[in-house]
Order: structure tokens, then sequence, then C-alpha cells
């Protein structure tokens, strides 16, 4: 991220929904259970080790400072590591999630137990990288390789995510830098699994092959949907076959001293030999602010690089696959889901924006599916 300038001058998405100063519904300490229902009584963890155990039956996670604040669940056959027994609690971290809290411990026993499947939730998305807060202000970073459950009540936005029976959940989402990468298949002469889309090689010419004006939907404030806003880049394509092309973009900033002007870029490297066939690099952004009489008062360069592969274009503009993997096999068929797109006229971008703010979604759940120009 770029140091001293502002997100929104640079066209990121910032995945934020209103923290929630609410929790979840009281739950008091659960039940202890009599010894003899479980199969192995769980012995407490040697000194400054671990051991991991089966979850018999379905209990509640509870945060470690208060025993009225859920953290999650753990399902009947889920395996869980044991740090420590303290007062008929099981203390455990949970993996791979990072967060600590503790489980009845007469729920949990050596006895191997099988976690049953369970069906996707109703109201979900995946492939999607996003951190959000269990009630506790503990940080979770959800995995991309599980579907991420989200409803909406009077508390706000609550996400789910469950892994190997561990199931934590938050209700407030914070800005996520990393970003899983887009789901693509490549030239490797296996078949192509059912549900992924051929890249039409004809979609790189709008972009790659002569200039362009480009536009991303962008957040420009983080306080709802009127912040939502169609952010104008220009593109110059290479002068030369080994050159490179820029994207520009300009934003003004009201100020107490007055108005600061931004100008800011980033670096056009398209295909080379880590991003074979449509490959396209941005690197940057380099950003110089400038005062109303033009006398520079701020000047950074960000050192990332947002790689994309473009996999073709629709009616509104160019189709592409953020994050995408470095590798020298190129890549031939994509997952649709994990598709963005690049406006080519405001128009078009303004469109989506409506359909955002017409189809009653939490806001984040929309600006997950959109990329943005750096990385």
């Amino acid at each position: 991220m770029l140091a001293g300038v502002r997100a929104p001058l640079l066209g990121h998405l910032v995945l934020v929904a209103a923290c929630h100063a609410a929790r979840l519904p009281d739950a008091a300490p659960p039940a202890a259970t009599p010894a003899a229902t479980v199969a192995v009584a769980p012995a407490p963890a040697p000194e400054g080790q671990r051991v991991s155990l089966f979850v018999q039956r379905e209990a509640s996670v509870v945060s470690l400072t208060r025993e009225d604040l859920v953290l999650g669940q753990v399902r009947r056959g889920a395996l869980v590591p044991v740090e420590s027994m303290d007062a008929g609690w099981a203390v455990m971290s949970l993996a791979p999630f990072g967060v600590r809290g503790r489980v009845d411990a007469s729920a949990l026993a050596s006895a191997r137990v099988e976690l049953e499947p369970r069906a996707a939730p109703a109201r979900s998305f995946d492939n999607q990288s996003l951190r959000f807060f269990v009630s506790d202000g503990q940080k979770v970073d959800t995995s991309c390789s599980a579907p991420v459950a989200w409803q909406s009540d009077a508390t706000g936005l609550r996400v789910t995510q469950e892994i190997a029976g561990i199931e934590v959940w938050g209700t407030a989402i914070a800005e996520q830098d990393a970003r899983c990468p887009a789901r693509v298949w490549r030239d490797d002469g296996g078949a192509v699994p059912d549900g992924y889309r051929s890249l039409d090689p004809g979609g790189r010419a709008p972009l790659l092959d002569r200039p362009a004006v480009l536009y991303w939907i962008a957040d420009s404030g983080g306080h709802g949907d009127a912040d939502l806003a169609c952010s104008e880049w220009q593109y110059r394509p290479p002068s030369a076959p080994s050159a490179d092309g820029e994207l520009r973009s300009r934003s003004v900033e009201p100020g107490a001293d007055g108005p600061t002007t931004w100008a800011i870029s980033f670096v056009v490297h398209a295909d080379g030999p880590s991003m074979p066939g449509t490959g396209l690099e941005l690197l940057g952004p380099h950003a110089v602010g400038r005062d109303a009489r033009g006398n520079v008062i701020a000047e950074a360069t960000g050192l990332c690089a947002g790689r994309f592969v473009i996999a073709g274009r629709d009616q509104d503009g160019v189709i592409v696959l953020p994050n995408v993997e470095v590798s020298r096999r190129a890549v031939i068929a994509y997952h649709p889901d994990d598709a963005r797109t690049w406006y080519l006229s405001r128009s078009a971008c303004q469109r989506q924006i409506d359909r955002l703010r017409s189809t009653g979604e939490p806001r984040v759940i929309a600006l997950a599916r959109f990329g943005s120009p750096g990385c």
C-alpha cells in the first residue's frame, strides 16, 4: 500500500461495512456432561504441548475473557488442537483462522468421529479474501478454500466461514489487501473443468493495442452506497514491443489550505515470460500531489504488482481475472465467478452502481466482486 496517500485516491475498493457494537446473543457456558457419556475423557495437555481431540457433539466456542460472547462453534467430528484445560473448559486455537477460544471440555474426546458433510450455505460467495472480527475483537482472515456465508439482521452484517467442522463468525468487515487468485485453467493438455469459460483472445485489443479510457467502481468514502463512484483512468499503450504502457488518473481532494490535485499512475507491463498470452501486470502506483499553485507538496511510490489476465470483453467493457498466479503456462479458461469488468464507458460503470444499490445485498458483498487498478 502506498504510504502517505489515502486509499480512496488510489481507486482501491475498501471492503468496509459499518462496525457494529452490538454483541451476539448471550450464551451461558455449556452444561457439563458426565464423563461416562464420552468415549474417552480428555486428559490435560502436557506442559508446553498441544493435543488434538475430536468433537463428540456440537459445542459453542466462547471468548477466553467473557463467557457471554460466542465466537463460533465446532461440529461433531471436527478435530481441534487443545492448548490446555481449565475449570472444565478446553482452550484452543481455531486453525486456520488464528482465533483463540474455549469449548466445554466434556464435548471432546480422543475417540475418532466422522465429520458429516454439510450443505453449502444459501447466501454465500466464494474465492474472496476478507478480514472480519469476532465478538471479542480478534481478527479473522477468511480462507480462499471455503465459501463465506453471510446474513443481515438487526445487529448488522454477520459473516461466517467453516473449515473442517470449525466455524467462526463476525459482525464487521475490514480492509484486506490479500486477494484470492482467480481460478483459472492452464494449457497443460488436460480437460477443462465443467463450468469454466474459454478465454477470448480478441478481448485484449481494446486495452493493450490502442489508447482507451477505463472506469473502475471505487469506494470514495467507505460510509455508504452514496460513496460508490466511477474512477476514470487513461490508458496509454506501449510505444514499442519492448516498452511499457501507462495508466493515469487525476483527482482533487479538498483541504483546509486549499485543494490538492493528485496525479496517480501505474506502469503497465504486458505479456512477458511469467504471464504469457494475455497477461497484464500493473506496477506502482506513483502519486504526486500539487497545491493550487502547482507546487509539489507530496510524492510517493508504491511497490506492488497487480497481475491480471484479460479474458475477453462484453457489452460493458473488458473482462479481466485479478491476482492471477505467475506461471509460464498460458491461461486458456477461467471460473466466471472470479471475473471482473473494467468498463469502457462511464455510463456502463454507472449502470452497474445503480444495480448494486438496488439489489439489497450488503455493500461488502457487492464490492468484493469488483477489481481495482492496483494491488
